[in-house]
């Protein structure tokens, strides 16, 4: 799962592109897959889901997390 990151984190640690970026990279490298909630995060107000620190989620970031990462679990078939 590809660590969510608030925007205004982002803007202060530009670094954590880098950082998701070597993700893929690594998992793309290992044939793993990987799930990302910037869509799903998207569409939501960003005070629902981060902390005042913009970094730790709040329950509706977690739920997001849960869906989205049981989505990928079932679309691509990974739980037997």
């Amino acid at each position: 799962m590809l660590p969510p990151v608030s925007a205004s984190f982002a803007a202060a640690h530009p670094e954590s592109r880098l950082y998701r970026e070597i993700l893929v990279e690594l998992a793309a490298a290992h044939e793993l897959p990987t799930v990302s909630v910037d869509e799903a995060f998207a569409a939501e107000d960003e005070s629902t889901l981060f902390f005042e620190d913009d970094y730790h989620l709040r329950a509706r970031g977690h739920a997001i997390v849960t869906e989205e990462v049981a989505r990928a679990l079932l679309a691509d078939d990974l739980l037997r």
